[in-house]
């Protein structure tokens, strides 16, 4: 029995409903993926990263990026908590980009870790 559900974003018509990691999964993607303003009705909804995407990309900016994924995600999905022990934003200046490890430990679910590996790069104008 599925603690949590959501609507499928991958196989909506296979499977219209995405249960517990997917879900949850899912839901911290578009979080990452939606520009706060972006949605209409939800002008709350989405991250605050392109406030500091532009900035010089250090280690100042890495903490700074780190904190704003902490305070995106964690005030707008209840169902996880961010393991800020484990979660991880390096710069990568050369390459002009961030290196993100999200580690979310999930409220309700015996599987109770979730982990998000990838890069943040600016987005083309």
């Amino acid at each position: 029995m599925a603690v949590y559900t959501d609507l499928s974003l991958a196989k909506p018509k296979r499977f219209p409903l995405a249960k517990d990691l997917e879900a949850i999964y899912q839901a911290v993607l578009a979080i990452l993926n939606t520009r706060k303003g972006e949605r209409l009705f939800r002008p709350e909804f989405g991250n605050t990263l392109e406030d500091s995407l532009f900035d010089l990309i250090d280690e100042t900016s890495a903490l700074e990026v780190f904190r704003r994924i902490v305070e995106d995600v964690g005030s707008q999905e209840p169902r996880v908590s961010v393991n800020l022990s484990q979660t991880t934003v390096k710069a990568d200046p050369v390459k002009g980009l961030y290196r993100l490890t999200l580690v979310l430990d999930v409220l309700g679910l015996s599987e109770d870790r979730l982990v998000f590996s990838g890069q943040i790069t600016r987005r083309a104008a």
